[in-house]
């Protein structure tokens, strides 16, 4: 039986799609063929490792479903290529002069001594990209946009584990994808959000998926927690902001998602994330020290263009007193998703979960003091595989992207676009779609998808 042609047109995206990043690549100011050729091949193997994937969750097994999901792909793709050019202070001050140390000090041999305010797995991929002989501003900007991929991926995937829908799944897809923040946070700034972001994505994914038959329990029970914990791990050790999201440890344990058994797996991962720091020849106290001295580095100021509470007023009198009060309401908003938890423990469903950690990723940093204008990253995405499954939750996602561009556009732009008082009061507004949600929404067991740990 002779094939249909239609069934090769995803794979001519492919070539077509390398030589319209090669000839984005040629028009940079600090371009060489070498740095053509390497974002070419990173961006022509990205493309390829999606609709692999997605294939994988049983999507794109056509020409049109795979037309479908690679045209946007791509375009979004290019793009976040066409803002590689944009340099900004965060580089200019930080970032560039770290890799320049780096290069000057040996590479992964510089790691020995303190530099900046990231923890050793980041500077550990500066300290790889002082080897190479491409600008690192491309490469840094080439790794956010690595784990915007890896980001939207699992965030599919959590999708999936609220919906069989695929075009509900595809979509959380490609929203994660054109979602503002990530694209500017990324390809424009330079930062580095979407690593952080999609670990804590990825571990949640592993915490909350459910086997597809009851024989594979007992080795759901093993992967699960052993990936979960290594993720969170990881998530916490290229960012501090993860440990927004930690405490939805306590609910998955209380909904026998997760087993205490392989709790040794988190302190393990994370002394191997910081080996290159400590084979280099950094002591051991001031590495895993490293983040109660980071606090310190953080500002004096209450909030730092951030739509956190602080926002409300240009000045606090007793900014201390004030500062110990917020962090009392964060600590009040981790005790809530406890005590729903616990009072709801024979009912938790993937979605009152996801939903938990939603608040969390919304409400903690809403009350934290010293905030600054990208640490609601993980609000703006992790709340998108429920809005795709539940409607209502969209406009959380709509607010929370809004009240973070306002401090994006802050900084970025060094001028207000709206001062940060209305960040608040979309967060405090998105907030509140949650709790309703969570009031009003009854739950559904996973019954037989329902994975208990014994």
């Amino acid at each position: 039986m002779n094939e249909s042609p239609s069934r090769h047109l995803p794979w001519l995206f492919v070539p077509v799609f390398g030589i319209v990043v090669y000839l984005c690549c040629q028009s940079w100011e600090y371009a060489s063929v070498g740095t053509s050729v390497t974002v070419t091949v990173a961006m022509v193997g990205a493309v390829i490792a999606a609709r692999q994937l997605l294939r994988r969750d049983g999507l794109c097994r056509d020409a049109l479903s795979s037309c479908v999901m690679l045209i946007p792909f791509c375009s979004l793709m290019l793009v976040r290529l066409s803002v590689f050019d944009h340099v900004t202070l965060d580089y200019e001050w930080f970032l560039h002069p770290w890799v320049e140390r780096l290069r000057e000090t040996g590479g992964i041999a510089g790691l020995s001594e303190p530099l900046g305010n990231y923890n050793v797995p980041y500077l550990t991929w500066l300290a790889v990209f002082s080897y190479i002989p491409i600008h690192d501003l491309y490469l840094i900007k080439l790794l956010s946009i690595m784990f915007d991929v890896m980001l939207a991926y699992f965030l599919f995937k959590l999708a999936g584990e609220l919906t069989d829908n695929p075009y509900a799944r595809i979509l959380c897809f490609l929203i994660a994808l054109v979602l503002p923040t990530p694209i500017l946070n990324g390809a424009y700034w330079g930062q580095c959000d979407s690593i952080y972001a999609a670990l804590c994505a990825a571990a949640l994914y592993f915490a909350v998926r459910v086997p597809k038959t009851m024989q594979l329990r007992e080795n759901y029970t093993r992967f699960n927690s052993v990936l979960c914990y290594v993720f969170a791990a990881l998530a916490l050790g290229y960012k501090l902001q993860a440990i927004f999201i930690m405490p939805i440890i306590i609910p998955l344990l209380l909904a026998k998602r997760l087993s205490l058994k392989y709790v040794w797996v988190f302190p393990l991962t994370y002394l191997a994330i910081v080996a290159p720091a400590l084979l280099a020849g950094r002591s051991i106290t001031e590495v895993l020290t490293f983040y109660f001295v980071q606090t310190d580095s953080i500002g004096e100021g209450l909030n730092y263009n951030s739509p956190s509470i602080f926002a409300l007023f240009w000045e606090w009198d007793n900014p201390a007193m004030w500062e110990k009060l917020g962090i009392v309401f964060a600590g009040a908003v981790c005790a809530f998703v406890v005590y729903i938890a616990y009072f709801r423990r024979k009912s938790l469903d993937t979605f009152t979960l996801l939903l938990l950690t939603g608040i969390l990723a919304v409400g903690v940093p809403m009350f934290l003091p010293r905030m600054h204008d990208r640490y609601f990253f993980l609000a703006d995405v992790l709340l998108l595989p429920l809005a795709v499954t539940y409607p209502t939750i969209a406009g959380a996602v709509a607010l929370c992207g809004f009240a973070s561009l306002l401090g994006y556009h802050a900084y970025l732009r060094q001028a207000w676009l709206l001062t940060m008082n209305y960040g608040f009061f979309a967060i405090a507004a998105a907030m509140l779609i949650l709790l309703i949600t969570l009031l009003f929404r009854r739950p559904k067991p996973d019954t037989e998808r329902l994975h208990k740990i014994r």
